[in-house]
């Protein structure tokens, strides 16, 4: 909110969102984040759930946790690089996304996100995330590759490549794999597309 007069992006999130999304770790909406980049650092926590109460099958709690979370996937990327989503001259998409669930979902609730950037090289960037149920239960696990480049060439040409972390069990993957297809396919047609997905929304 407190960002929301400076600019667009930030108004979009605090007015027109579904979703009520709030940092713990300094946002990098309009500035970046200095000191993570000076120590190499991508780790944030951010908390989020749907902005007021939804009533849908439990398919639509998870097909809703894929659309919430690419909201924030990138944002550790930038941070470790020293970057923001307002640099001047950025661009950036999402590669490739992965989840595996663990729990049902309720996206009522709020929910945590741990989150962390392993390695960030050529213009690329893996952003992963465990996501918490406020009783401290591990629901998700999140994998987003994104590439992310500035105008003055690719970015994180200087930032070391870390150890591969080991991957998510595979114990409900393609349960997972399926319902962010469902998910993105489901945004592809317009039934969560950020407006319509307000419907199912009641204030």
């Amino acid at each position: 909110q407190p960002f929301a007069e400076k600019s667009p992006f930030a108004n979009y999130y605090a007015e027109k969102s579904p979703f009520d999304i709030r940092h713990v770790t300094p946002t990098v909406m309009l500035r970046a984040d200095k000191d993570s980049a000076e120590h190499d650092s991508g780790k944030q926590m951010v908390w989020m759930k749907a902005d007021g109460h939804v009533d849908v099958p439990q398919v639509m709690h998870r097909a809703m946790l894929a659309l919430g979370c690419d909201q924030v996937m990138m944002e550790p990327v930038l941070r470790r690089a020293g970057l923001s989503i307002s640099t001047p001259g950025i661009s950036y998409a999402s590669i490739d996304h992965s989840m595996w669930w663990y729990q049902d979902i309720d996206i009522n609730e709020w929910h945590l996100y741990v989150q962390d950037t392993p390695i960030a090289a050529h213009g690329r960037g893996l952003g992963i995330a465990k996501v918490y149920a406020q009783n401290g239960d591990l629901v998700a696990a999140i994998a987003q590759e994104a590439m992310v480049r500035v105008a003055d060439g690719v970015v994180f040409s200087s930032l070391p490549q870390s150890a591969t972390p080991t991957a998510p069990s595979p114990e409900g993957a393609c349960h997972g794999l399926s319902l962010v297809g469902l998910g993105y396919v489901a945004t592809a047609l317009g039934f969560l597309d950020f407006q319509v997905f307000r419907a199912f929304v009641r204030r």
